[in-house]
């Protein structure tokens, strides 16, 4: 008897297809932090600046300094005497294991970048859930060109305000999940919203209000359904509805136990409290609605939008405002795509797009209001790392008009296939184009040439082991911002070296428990760089010292600074060009020598580490000089002054004399 052939499923087959491009866009987006990670540990990459306060609090949550509150947050400076810390420590607890495991620098940067995986492969989840491999891929084309708008370097840094931005994405997937009514997104919505608002305060705004959209919609799908559904199908919703609720308390009494318990506990007032007071007591300015507008368009509408290279130009100190009618004109633009976008969803009766499209719109409203209300800060009216969620709600939004345009349904205008397939190839191009190392940010990362000086250091405190404790706040203080205290203090840690603070926002940030109490240090560790760094304090020992330039290139500084002497003496000298005028008139520039006639003091700038800064930033024109002599002797310069440094131990200094540092 013959027997007749089996043919193949078609649609079988082409479901197969549609799987296998669904998780190459999802590969396409996770591989760049993969690569950056790894890259980053074949580079010996170590924690500086900030990233080494986020290593030593990791690596306490296992210790007898356990971290009950997050970071101490410079928004204090806005409140004198009052220091706070960001409310909570569940970042802290995320990377606990890591660096507990494989050491601080190898467990940060694989702690951070797997917490930046799961959010995207969180991302894929949600699309996924609401529209298929349709959504999925659009969800990672948008997540990819975030990643590559971001640049590599910050995919594997625990520093808050980058670390939150791809969370902060999934975030807004999982608020538009309760607007779809699902409740099994809420405790997953709780859970990611708590370790935003936790970790960098400045959610609590967008998290909170989004989230409580996200409540109302669940309450008032479930009085409808109470009212029009037969009573078995209200049953079996009702009980999900009661578990999922149970779950999302047992969430938040989870997540936030640490913080409440410091608020009964803490000696004196507590976290919250501080913060409260910290608040209301601000001297701050609000930024205003003017230039919250022109704040918001720059990275939801304007060019670059928040593509790159915004995340290193927008806010940057050379950024210039947009006009307030061009910002207000963008909006309204982005206003009407969202407003078509709806009206174009409903017709088609797509309530999941829909309510993306609700989502993205009541992101971008919070952001407005939030970004009116923000206030001035020591470092500007607007600062990069206080406006980075912006770079998630871009890519959302455009994810809500996607999904509004290809639809969320099977059997939508617009075949799932070639909506697949061509997201998937675009998602593979944008993750391609994000694998080489690119440094944006204005992050500890971006001082990545600290990385090496830092590492000559730490190696050298090994003659400290078996000593301590040792009072670290003048490790602080040897300028703004310089980026080897924090890995010094890592390496303390790591070292078994035990070490003190006086400064109360060191004490905020380190921990009470290492508080200095005038008795508790057998000496002080004093850090120096540049050319201080070879004027020891009275009675100091060398601890540490690393050289930024080796003999012959000191030697070549010397030669390059008497010969553009001669050469500017005769042509003219140097002046501030249209970009330092700018800088000038924005108090955003560097001390500049001057003569009694206004004109920069030649001879006196050329020895300085200022004279490299105005170059790197483009601020003066040096005429008469060949530019390669000029850049050559900027760097030199500059690697001369920020990579010499030295690490020195004095006798304990009498802090009711001399005052905290």
């Amino acid at each position: 008897m013959e027997v007749a052939a089996i043919e193949p499923d078609p649609d079988a087959r082409s479901r197969v297809w549609i799987r296998v491009a669904f998780g190459g866009a999802i590969a396409a987006a996770v591989i760049p932090i993969v690569v950056a990670m790894i890259r980053a540990l074949r580079h010996d990459w170590l924690p500086v600046g900030d990233n080494g306060f986020f290593g030593v609090r990791s690596y306490d949550v296992f210790g007898s300094h356990r971290p009950q509150v997050g970071t101490w947050t410079s928004a204090s400076l806005n409140s004198p005497g009052i220091d706070f810390n960001n409310p909570g420590p569940l970042l802290f607890d995320a990377l606990a294991v890591p660096v507990r495991v494989a050491g601080t620098a190898v467990g940060l940067a694989i702690g951070s970048a797997a917490l930046n995986v799961a959010a995207v492969a969180g991302v894929a989840i949600v699309a996924f859930r609401r529209g298929g491999a349709r959504l999925g891929t659009i969800a990672m084309v948008v997540a990819a060109l975030l990643v590559w708008s971001m640049g590599s370097e910050v995919l594997y840094e625990p520093w808050q305000p980058h670390l939150l931005i791809l969370p902060f994405l999934l975030y807004l997937m999982l608020a538009w999940s309760l607007l779809c009514a699902d409740a099994y997104a809420l405790p997953f919505a709780v859970f990611v919203g708590s370790v935003l608002v936790q970790t960098h305060f400045l959610y609590v705004g967008l998290v909170g209000v989004l989230g409580a959209a996200g409540v109302f919609v669940l309450g008032w799908h479930a009085r409808r359904l109470a009212r029009a559904e037969p009573e078995d199908r209200w049953t079996r919703e009702r009980r999900k509805l009661v578990r999922t609720a149970w779950v999302s308390a047992l969430v938040v009494v989870i997540c936030w136990a640490q913080p409440v318990v410091e608020q009964f506990t803490s000696d004196g007032p507590g976290n919250m409290t501080l913060i409260a007071d910290g608040i209301r007591e601000s001297d701050a300015e609000a930024i205003g609605p003017g230039l919250g507008i022109r704040t918001v368009a720059s990275v939801l509408t304007l060019p670059p939008a928040w593509f790159r290279p915004s995340f290193d130009e927008t806010f940057s100190a050379d950024w210039e405002s947009p006009a307030l009618a061009t910002s207000v004109l963008g909006l309204l633009a982005l206003g009407a795509i969202l407003a078509a976008s709806a009206v174009y969803a409903r017709r088609n009766d797509d309530a999941v797009a829909r309510n993306a499209v609700a989502t993205a719109a009541l992101a971008v409203g919070c952001a407005l209001i939030t970004a009116t209300l923000m206030p001035e800060t020591l470092f500007g009216s607007v600062t990069p790392h206080t406006f980075r969620a912006l770079w998630a709600i871009g890519p959302f939004t455009v994810f809500a008009v996607a999904a509004a345009l290809v639809g969320a349904r099977s059997d939508a205008p617009l075949r799932t296939r070639p909506v697949v397939f061509t997201s998937a190839i675009v998602a593979l191009v944008v993750g391609v184009l994000a694998l080489p190392a690119t440094n944006y940010g204005d992050g500890p990362n971006s001082q990545a040439w600290a990385v090496g000086p830092a590492r000559a250091l730490s190696a050298q405190l090994e003659s400290l082991e078996g000593q301590g404790p040792f009072l670290v706040d003048d490790l602080f203080t040897a300028r703004f911002a310089e980026p080897y205290s924090g890995a010094l203090v890592a390496e303390l840690q790591r070292r078994n070296i035990p070490f003190v603070v006086d400064d109360p926002a060191l004490v905020r940030q380190l921990g009470p428990e290492r508080a200095y109490n005038g008795t508790n240090a057998e000496g002080a560790l004093v850090l120096k760089m540049g050319a201080d760094s070879r004027e020891p304090p009275t009675g100091a020992t060398l601890v540490a010292h690393h050289d930024g330039l080796d003999r012959a290139e000191r030697a070549e500084v010397l030669h390059l600074q008497e010969q553009l002497a001669q050469d500017l003496a005769a042509s003219g000298g140097i002046v501030l060009n249209r970009r330092g005028e700018r800088a000038r008139e924005r108090d955003q520039l560097p001390p500049v020598p001057t003569l009694a006639n206004g004109e920069i003091d030649v001879e006196a700038l050329l020895g300085r580490a200022e004279f490299a800064d105005l170059v790197e930033r483009d601020l003066v024109e040096v005429d008469g000089v060949h530019p390669d002599d000029v850049a050559r002797y900027a760097e030199l310069l500059q690697r001369g002054d920020r990579e010499t440094a030295t690490v020195f131990l004095v006798p304990e200094p009498d802090r009711d004399e001399q005052g905290a540092p």
